[in-house]
């Protein structure tokens, strides 16, 4: 009958809908990001990507407030799988989509609108999940271990949008690339200070309460014995944060021998790109360097690389489009 004819010509549809190599990377990064939580769940009346992280309408504090979130015990169990590597891997297939840099200034005579062989569809697609993985999973060490090589790839496709493209996703792509770029260095320089005050906030319950009552009877009764294994955990505890402290210190260094540089040469083509998108998520990057990682910079590189953010968002100032 024609009703059976449509109906197996609409199911011969929805299962072809997927077998390119791209829709099928394009539902597996929506699947993501909906997983993650922080997008609706595909509706079959749309054929428009989910919305992804958006700084366009929102205040510097409600930023601050959403990026202030303290990782859950599903963000921890994921971040903690595999050691790490399962978000490395996830990050990792999503840096192979987009253009790389020196690939475009050594083909530009050749490439069209992209050097990967991807559609800007599905590189939008890949750096919105990148943005959805650093929101939903805000653990510190993680993301520094993953820090240098997501940086290069971000920054590699920012500047290949900024420089050298002239498609009409250009400006869509290299904003959503300075913000994801923004985020993984906010995330990879929480301050361990803020998120321990923010724990130590949360569980300021009655329950914390009481049972902090009872911990302080049972120490006023404990043996000798106990007191020793109490100072043999307060020694363990030292050493630790020494650890953590010299880790630190690492951390520090090499950012300040290697961030400033590329961030300097970013801030300069975005305050002279004619996007108001571009332009809006350089304001944020500047937030985010003078603001939520300016503990992590040395007193040099807060001279030169502040200054120029600074003065980026001076000059912004009278624009009335950002």
């Amino acid at each position: 009958t024609n009703c059976d004819t449509k109906g197996k010509g609409g199911k011969t549809t929805n299962e072809k809908a997927l077998d390119t190599g791209e829709e099928c990377a394009l539902a597996i990064l929506r699947c993501i990001q909906s997983f993650l939580g922080c997008c609706p769940p595909l509706t079959s009346s749309s054929s428009s990507p989910p919305p992804s992280l958006s700084f366009d309408s929102v205040q510097v504090g409600d930023v601050k407030q959403k990026l202030e979130q303290l990782a859950t015990p599903m963000a921890s169990e994921i971040g903690d799988a595999m050691g790490g590597a399962l978000v490395a891997r996830l990050v990792q297939t999503c840096l192979t989509v987009l253009p790389k840099e020196s690939v475009i200034n050594t083909e530009s005579k050749h490439s069209s609108n992209n050097n990967t062989g991807s559609s800007p569809t599905l590189q939008l697609e890949a750096l919105q999940t990148l943005q959805v993985l650093m929101t939903s999973i805000p653990i510190e060490n993680m993301w520094r271990a993953i820090l240098p090589g997501c940086f290069a790839g971000l920054y590699r496709c920012a500047l290949s949008k900024l420089r050298y493209s002239s498609s009409a996703s250009t400006h869509k792509i290299a904003s959503a690339a300075i913000l994801a770029l923004s985020l993984l260095l906010r995330q990879s320089t929480r301050s361990s200070a803020k998120v321990t005050e923010a724990l130590d906030n949360s569980t300021q319950s009655i329950t914390a309460k009481l049972l902090a009552a009872v911990e302080h009877s049972n120490f006023s009764v404990k043996t000798n014995g106990d007191l020793a294994d109490t100072d043999t955990d307060t020694i363990n505890t030292r050493h630790t944060s020494s650890v953590s402290n010299e880790q630190d210190v690492v951390f520090e260094k090499e950012a300040n021998s290697r961030l400033p540089g590329p961030l300097s040469i970013l801030l300069s083509l975005i305050s002279t790109n004619s996007s108001n998108l571009v332009r809006r998520k350089g304001l944020f990057l500047c937030y985010v360097i003078l603001v939520e990682t300016q503990s992590i910079w040395a007193d040099s590189t807060s001279n030169t690389l502040g200054k120029k953010a600074l003065e980026y968002c001076l000059t912004n100032l009278n624009d009335d489009a950002d």
